[in-house]
């Protein structure tokens, strides 16, 4: 997903935290326009739009210095040799800044882009830079599966590029004339690729010799989630929104309106689910969550007045969504299968919706905390 998060209110200052079973260090840093794109098959990723750090240690908290491992030969091992991690865990102090992009790749470890390159960071609180990303002039997103490494971007003269790594081999995957990437999704052991080519929109595969055309889109997607062979993406076409799932060539198209802005789309197990804010003069009024458990064919609507919702992401049989509620405090809550929202526990209270990623074993919040909860 290429989108800019809208941000409520000004620029929020953001505290990155590991919590679990100890209490962690913490440090403030400042983000903006951060957002997540959630999928549950394998690694789930998720990708960043440009925003900014500006690391400062809040008071009464303690900085945990980050052990920096030099990029080179050895930064590939010692990202590889972060697959297991403790119950406890430490949070830097110094995140790179001006981060891009994000992405979970398991319990322990999560990507980030920035002007300084690929990095990764640990649950240990190990920083470990991968690669300085020097052909691009933005990283506009990450993605990790099957061991690899996707980074997508701009170069300076605006031309889109992908990186794929491997092993710590690096290779630029050769892309067609007149792309636009518009959303990219980890599956299986590549990615998916939304673009637009010249006209027409397209769903690519990425491989190390180019990306493959697997399918045509009615539409040019604007959010993306794969889960087997089943796509799901949130389009837009002459300024209407719309939802379009299935297989190719069987696409099913719901088309939702003007008044919806779609945060994010989610596909697992059979379940596909947009989120979206419903719009009322520009201003988010309600928010809306639509289900389909049969590839698209029928929706259920589910609107949540005085809502405003930020992210969303679905793990096993519960969904979790960042979103304000008229009258309550808590920021992140939990589906339960009374079709209710509960508070989750061990989340931390902000003043700004956090976005969200469901990794193997943890759920990762960015927003006024970047928080990683055990699950």
């Amino acid at each position: 997903m290429l989108s800019t998060r809208q941000q409520r209110g000004g620029r929020p200052e953001h505290v990155f935290a590991v919590t679990g079973a100890t209490t962690r260090p913490t440090v403030r840093v400042r983000l903006i326009g951060l957002f997540i794109v959630a999928s549950t098959l394998g690694a789930c990723t998720g990708q960043a739009a440009p925003s900014k750090t500006s690391p400062r240690p809040p008071s009464g908290t303690t900085s945990q210095s980050v052990r920096e491992t030099p990029s080179g030969p050895g930064a590939w091992a010692a990202y590889e040799g972060h697959r297991s991690c403790p119950e406890g865990g430490h949070s830097p102090s110094n995140l790179p800044r001006l981060i891009t992009a994000w992405a979970g790749v398991d319990n322990c470890r999560i990507l980030v882009t920035s002007p300084a390159g690929l990095s990764a960071i640990t649950a240990e609180g190990d920083l470990i830079p991968l690669d300085p990303l020097k052909e691009l002039d933005l990283a506009t997103a990450v993605a990790a599966a099957g061991g690899k490494i996707w980074v997508a971007g701009t170069t300076r003269d605006h031309h889109p590029m992908l990186l794929m790594f491997s092993a710590g081999r690096r290779t630029t995957v050769p892309l067609p004339a007149a792309i636009a990437i518009d959303a990219v999704e980890a599956s299986g052991n590549g990615i998916i690729v939304a673009a637009t080519i010249g006209d027409h929109a397209e769903l690519l595969r990425s491989s190390p010799a180019g990306v493959e055309a697997i399918a045509a889109l009615p539409a040019s997607a604007t959010r993306l989630a794969v889960s087997g062979s089943t796509v799901l993406a949130g389009t837009l076409r002459n300024g209407e929104v719309g939802l379009l799932s299935g297989t190719a060539p069987a696409w099913h198209s719901e088309a939702l309106g003007k008044n919806l802005d779609i945060r994010v789309v989610a596909a697992a197990d059979g379940l596909l689910v947009g989120a979206a804010n419903e719009l009322l003069h520009g201003v988010p009024v309600a928010a809306v969550f639509l289900e389909s458990r049969d590839k698209g064919r029928t929706w259920t609507r589910h609107r949540l007045a005085g809502a405003e919702l930020g992210s969303m992401a679905l793990a096993g049989r519960y969904i979790y969504v960042s979103m304000t509620r008229t009258g309550k405090a808590d920021t992140l809550y939990r589906s339960t299968d009374a079709q209710n929202w509960i508070p989750v526990s061990g989340a931390p209270r902000s003043e700004s919706l956090p976005d969200l990623a469901v990794t193997d074993g943890a759920l990762w919040l960015i927003g006024d905390t970047i928080t990683r909860l055990p699950r």
